[in-house]
């Protein structure tokens, strides 16, 4: 019996250790090209995820937590700022490497998947207090960086 439950403590904290070092591994800076052409960007953090794409000349903010080995993005209420398909959205991450990820979203009408290339760049953390100066900052890097990416509008 004794041994029953020292496995059953070492499984628990094994798992728990696995979904800590998954959710570590998402954080960074990623990329992907949509089935519309468009080139996007997510900046994952512990606490929240900066989302560009090249179609739109905004910076969306979502507040990001890890939970149950899945990612929640939930709406941030701020100026300028977007707002999910409701309150949140659960993302479970399923990793093919190190610098491959997908993200599926399992909606009620729809499984939606996104994969994402890790990008080796940085991007500053919010500046709450200059914030449009940032923002602005932080569009024109990311329009470089877009330019030079080329993705195909692969829609039937």
């Amino acid at each position: 019996m004794r041994q029953l439950i020292s496995l059953i403590i070492f499984l628990m904290l094994t798992n728990c250790g696995k979904a800590e070092k998954n959710f570590h591994a998402t954080i960074g800076t990623w990329c992907f090209c949509d089935s519309a052409g468009n080139y996007n960007e997510y900046k994952i953090t512990r606490d929240y995820v900066l989302s560009m794409s090249s179609d739109d000349e905004n910076v969306w903010l979502l507040k990001n937590k890890f939970k149950d080995n899945l990612l929640i993005w939930s709406t941030w209420k701020l100026e300028n700022n977007s707002d999910l398909l409701g309150d949140t959205l659960t993302l479970k991450p399923i990793f093919q490497s190190e610098n491959k990820l997908t993200l599926v979203a399992r909606q009620p009408w729809s499984i939606d998947t996104i994969k994402l290339n890790k990008k080796d760049i940085f991007i500053e953390n919010i500046d709450f207090t200059n914030f449009d100066s940032w923002k602005k900052k932080i569009l024109t890097e990311f329009k470089k960086r877009a330019e030079l990416k080329s993705c195909s509008d692969i829609r039937i």
